[in-house]
């Protein structure tokens, strides 16, 4: 993966990969990539498409997948719970939480939405 570019062929996909694709601009395949240096981070030209945060080996991010697989992430959300914040929680261990009202609302980023959320790294599992 590259800084301009983080696109992956199938053949490079592996278990506990994350991947994103633009289906409306070609359908390719990229890479989401972690541990990316902040300078970086802060260069890069779109968005959602790298942290900094590390992630964890393939065993964990697949052994974090199961659980919420099997009892669910919570109702899902464009803006608050989607696939990128199941994603970055199986890979990091990152659940954002973002208070609205008197709630707490559990997989809210901030990308779409307009408050800045608290993160907190969980382990799912032991």
């Amino acid at each position: 993966m590259g800084f301009l570019s983080n696109r992956v062929e199938r053949s490079d996909i592996k278990a506990g990969d994350h991947i994103y694709t633009y289906r409306a601009v070609d359908g390719a395949l990229y890479g989401f990539e972690y541990g990316v240096n902040p300078t970086i981070f802060i260069a890069k030209v779109r968005g959602g498409t790298c942290t900094t945060a590390t992630s964890y080996d393939p065993d964990t991010v697949i052994h974090q997948a199961m659980y919420p697989l099997q009892t669910g992430f919570g109702n899902y959300d464009v803006f608050q719970n989607n696939c990128e914040d199941f994603a970055l929680c199986c890979k990091t261990g990152i659940l954002t939480l973002a208070k609205l009202g008197s709630g707490v609302v559990l997989g809210s980023d901030g990308r779409a939405g307009n408050w800045v959320p608290v993160k907190t790294r969980l382990d799912l599992f032991d």
